[in-house]
């Protein structure tokens, strides 16, 4: 079955959790404030972001190309199910919480659950699960930096 590994990422934004989700679903402009994620709706081709459901297919670009199918999309959550060949398969999820320490903000938790056979190369404190973490780190940043923009 291969061994299983995550990776977490959190950060505060000071903006309301519908406004994180909004900036977060309008991935035509991500173009605009991030590098890190191109994502767009695959299956059906003329959803947009916030009408996916499960089972619908999105295109991944975080430097490698995904095509993994979306598990959840709600106002609480966004989560996408990928594989890449059966030897890697990884549960990508933002969740977007009421912040317990920033009055009306947002705590995002950027998260993969990662199983199968190469999961030990993005295992935490590897030289992949490091770089993972930072790319989600820097996402959370520059995602941070468009939700506090738009809610002023």
């Amino acid at each position: 079955m291969g061994q299983k590994h995550s990776i977490t990422t959190t950060i505060e934004i000071a903006a309301r959790p519908s406004t994180v989700r909004n900036v977060f679903l309008d991935w035509p402009h991500y173009s605009n404030w991030t590098q890190r994620f191109k994502l767009t709706p695959l299956e059906p081709a003329t959803a947009t972001p916030i009408e996916l459901k499960p089972g619908d297919k999105i295109k991944v670009d975080m430097g490698t190309v995904f095509r993994p199918v979306v598990v959840e999309n709600s106002p609480h959550a966004f989560k996408w199910l990928g594989s890449l060949y059966g030897l890697f398969d990884g549960q990508h999820e933002f969740y977007f919480k009421e912040s317990e320490t920033t009055p009306g903000g947002t705590t995002l938790v950027q998260e993969e659950h990662f199983t199968g056979a190469l999961t030990y190369f993005v295992r935490e404190g590897s030289s992949g699960g490091v770089q993972t973490k930072t790319n989600f780190g820097v996402f959370n940043e520059d995602l941070k930096r468009e939700a506090e923009r738009v809610e002023v």
